[in-house]
C-alpha cells in the first residue's frame, strides 16, 4: 500500500513539474506574440513613444533568441511529450513482466514467485524517484 501511495505521489509530481515547464515555454511564445502585437500598435498621447518602442524592440529581440527551455541534467528536454515516453515504458514493464509469468510455470502448473514482479515494479519506482529529482534539482 505504501508503495503504491509512492508511485502515484512520484508520478504526481512528476506530472506537476512537467506541466509547469510546458506551461512556461508557451506563455514565453505567447509573450513573443503579445509584444509584437504592441509594436505593431500605433502609440498615441505618449510623448516618449520612440523610446518605448525602442525597449519594446529590445525586449521583443531578448524574448525571440532566448526561448526558455526545461531539461533534466541535459539529458532531456521536459515537456508533455515526456509523459507519453513514461507511460510507455510502464507498459512494456508490465507486458514483459506478464511474459515471464506466463513462462514461468513449475511442472504443477503453478506461477512461481512473485519476484519479478516487485522487481519490475521497484524499477518502475526508481524510475520515476530518478525523474522527479533531476527535474527538481535542474530547476
Amino acid at each position: 500500500m505504501l508503495m503504491a501511495l509512492s508511485m502515484v505521489f512520484g508520478a504526481g509530481c512528476v506530472m506537476v513539474a512537467t506541466w509547469s515547464c510546458s506551461a512556461t515555454v508557451d506563455e514565453a511564445s505567447r509573450s513573443a506574440d503579445l509584444l509584437l502585437k504592441a509594436l505593431l500598435a500605433p502609440i498615441f498621447g505618449y510623448s516618449r513613444a520612440n523610446e518605448l518602442r525602442i525597449q519594446l524592440q529590445l525586449f521583443l529581440q531578448q524574448v525571440q533568441h532566448r526561448r526558455p527551455r526545461f531539461t533534466a541534467c541535459g539529458l532531456f528536454t521536459i515537456d508533455l511529450s515526456i509523459l507519453s515516453t513514461m507511460v510507455a515504458a510502464v507498459i512494456s514493464y508490465l507486458i514483459i513482466i506478464v511474459q515471464f509469468q506466463i513462462s514461468n510455470t513449475n511442472e504443477s502448473g503453478e506461477k512461481c514467485s512473485y519476484l519479478v514482479i516487485i522487481l519490475t515494479i521497484i524499477m518502475i519506482v526508481t524510475i520515476i524517484k530518478i525523474t522527479k529529482a533531476m527535474i527538481i534539482i535542474h530547476l
